[in-house]
């Protein structure tokens, strides 16, 4: 399964700068919904994806490298793949595990400030608001223990603007609304009306 991780890595995080950066066009391809990247996310690794969801690739949690594969499989390409239905945060659990085993590794600082990003991003997609404060501590401490020029800085500054703004919701209702619909949760009142107000859905 080399291969695979190398692949999954290859295709998510492209050539890495100096600074440990992906290109511009391969981070626009992250964070925006594109019927057409997420079909060839899953011609090229959906076999892959079933292969984690039957708990046949725990051995990629070995090392750092084959861990952040494992983690961008599940919390990533998920996302992707299942996009607007259930399914695309079926693989969450298996991602956060896979970060909270980074974490107690010491993986971390193995990686590229890239890889670093993807490997605790389950914890912004969590429900749980503790998941949320580990992941503010982390971000400050990247923050201030890597070296980064303007760009490097306006990198992390959109992930944790991105995160407060996950928080928030959490703080606020204890779950993310926009996904009750595909969860079959039922709604509350103000959960309903924040809908109404918000449509932003992170691409779901």
């Amino acid at each position: 399964m080399k291969q695979a991780v190398d692949d999954i890595l290859s295709f998510w995080l492209g050539l890495l700068d100096e600074e440990g950066l992906a290109e511009p066009e391969k981070q626009r391809q992250w964070w925006l919904s594109n019927p057409a990247f997420d079909q060839e996310i899953n011609s090229q690794f959906a076999a892959v994806l079933h292969t984690a969801e039957n708990g046949m690739l725990l051995d990629w949690l070995s090392s750092a490298y084959s861990c952040l594969a494992y983690i961008i499989l599940t919390d990533q390409f998920s996302r992707n793949i299942y996009r607007h239905t259930e399914k695309a945060f079926s693989n969450d659990d298996r991602a956060q595990a896979a970060t909270r085993h980074v974490l107690k590794n010491n993986y971390l600082k193995r990686l590229a400030v890239t890889g670093r990003c993807f490997c605790i991003m389950p914890l912004m997609h969590s429900e749980r608001l503790e998941d949320h404060q580990t992941l503010e501590q982390l971000l400050n401490q990247q923050v201030n223990e890597v070296g980064l020029s303007n760009k490097g800085v306006r990198f992390w500054s959109g992930i944790i603007n991105s995160a407060q703004e996950h928080r928030s919701i959490i703080e606020c209702f204890g779950r993310y609304p926009h996904r009750n619909e595909v969860l079959q949760r039922q709604s509350t009142v103000r959960e309903l009306e924040y809908l109404q107000q918000n449509s932003r859905r992170f691409g779901q």
